[in-house]
This record gives structure tokens, C-alpha cells and sequence, in this order.
């Protein structure tokens, strides 16, 4: 139940967009495999590793950092390289890890997944405020995920200074 994250801290958005912005990032497990050092654990974000073995069950990734006063209308996933193995991921935050979306099977191309904050309320259409600052994550849910390659997105709008 590692919690890794880019060396040097997940993707931000920017500060200056005025309105919705699109942030990505690519999860690619191959080449974080081959190159380790860009890859680190959560609680020593600028110290790269020296052997990475891609994700074990219940391991998470963050992908994003969401400073506090942002919106997170939606996020979702496209599969570029599918997994060789029946790999889930969830997609959610610090707050709930299948927050933006339960379980999916990343092992096919044909995925490509756009989910609202489900577990953030019934309903709930408009995404999540954050009041304080957070990370969107991916956590893989039953399987080793090596062979992946994911691009990540989330729709947001910084909306005020918290």
C-alpha cells in the first residue's frame, strides 16, 4: 500500500487560466519501470527511487496536485497501452479513493473513461470544491499494474484563493 507519486511532485495546474482548464499527465509504467529515479514516494517527493516495480494492489499514485479553492468538475482516464493483466484502477482523492470512480479493468485500449465525483454526493453533477489542498490519485484496486500506459485528465477551475 505504497503511495508513489513523479518525482518532484504530480502535475498542478496553472494558477493564471482563467476558467476551465483540462490538466493531464501520462502514467507510463514501462517507462517508470526502466527509469526509477522518476518515481518517488509521497512522503519524500524530490528524492527519486531506485528500483520501481510498477503498482501492487492498493497501491496510489498521485497525479495531481489541487491546490484549496478549486473545483474539480470531472476526471477521467484514457488507455493508451493496455495492462497485461486484469489491473483495476480506482480514480479519487485523498478524501475517497474511488471519489471520482469505482473500480475499471484497464486492459483494453477501448477504455477510455470520463467520471464526476460519484462517491462525493448523490447526484452530484457539478464535481467537488476542494477547501483545502488535496491530490487527485489513481489506486490500483486487486492487481499489479507493469505494462500500462494511462493518460490521466481532470476538468478544473480555480475559483478563489482559500
Amino acid at each position: 500500500m505504497a503511495v508513489y507519486t513523479f518525482k518532484g511532485r504530480a502535475a498542478a495546474l496553472a494558477y493564471e487560466s482563467p476558467g476551465m482548464s483540462v490538466i493531464k499527465t501520462r502514467l507510463d509504467l514501462p517507462d517508470l519501470i526502466a527509469n526509477p529515479d522518476k518515481v518517488a514516494l509521497a512522503s519524500a517527493p524530490t528524492v527519486g527511487l531506485t528500483a520501481f516495480a510498477g503498482l501492487a494492489a492498493a497501491d496510489t499514485f498521485q497525479l495531481f496536485q489541487i491546490p484549496a479553492g478549486t473545483l474539480v468538475k470531472s476526471m477521467g482516464m484514457s488507455i493508451v497501452t493496455a495492462e497485461t493483466l486484469a489491473a483495476k484502477i480506482e480514480l479519487g482523492d485523498g478524501s475517497s479513493t474511488a471519489g471520482f470512480g469505482a473500480a475499471k479493468l484497464i486492459n483494453s485500449v477501448a477504455s477510455q473513461i470520463t467520471l464526476v465525483g460519484d462517491a462525493f454526493g448523490p447526484n452530484n453533477t457539478t464535481g467537488k470544491f476542494y477547501v483545502a489542498a488535496d491530490t487527485l490519485d489513481a489506486l490500483t484496486s486487486d492487481q499489479v499494474a507493469v505494462a500500462a500506459v494511462i493518460d490521466f485528465w481532470a476538468e478544473v477551475l480555480k475559483v478563489t484563493n482559500v
